[in-house]
């Protein structure tokens, strides 16, 4: 295990096998006979998820330094959720006081679903990280392989290799 870690430090690169995902249903209930009986279950090796944590708890030195002092989330102790109440209490506010007002909602879950993953590398580079740094994010966030496991063999295979997903 110290060996690959090492390994991913010094070259930056993750062997397939430790990139790859496994997807599956676990039943949530005997007999079930629905996809809602079913719960979507993400199996990743742990290498993987080592070196995801890994990064994260670097990055939570540096984060605040590039995420502006108004982001309300990827901070600790702000969450993006916070936005929604600001927002009810806006609307609240302009309906007892009848002022009129035009609301503009974006929908937050799909706004960070993806992201290119060569934005991502440019604005990293923009933002000073270096060409390690920004190549063990590159390995553990794009060219990862998919598989959904049907009947317990992974038969479906999908890549996600342009953005993250």
């Amino acid at each position: 295990m110290c060996d690959v870690v090492f390994e991913f430090y010094d070259c930056g690169q993750l062997p397939k096998v430790v990139t790859s995902s496994f997807i599956t249903l676990a039943p949530k209930k005997d007999n079930s006979q629905s996809v809602a009986d079913y719960c979507l279950i993400s199996l990743i090796g742990s290498v993987h998820k080592i070196w995801s944590k890994l990064l994260i708890l670097w990055l939570r030195r540096v984060i605040s330094k590039v995420i502006s002092s108004c982001q309300n989330a990827f901070l600790l102790g702000r969450y993006i959720l916070d936005d929604v109440l600001v927002a009810n209490e806006f609307v609240d506010y302009v309906d007892r006081h009848n002022k009129g007002y035009v609301l503009f909602k974006i929908d937050f879950e799909n706004a960070y679903d993806s992201i290119s993953s060569d934005f991502l590398d440019y604005m990293m580079e923009r933002l000073g990280f270096s060409m390690k740094w920004r190549s063990w994010v590159k390995a553990i966030t794009c060219g990862s392989n998919n598989f959904v496991l049907v009947k317990d063999s992974p038969t479906i295979e999908f890549q996600s290799q342009k953005g993250l997903k």
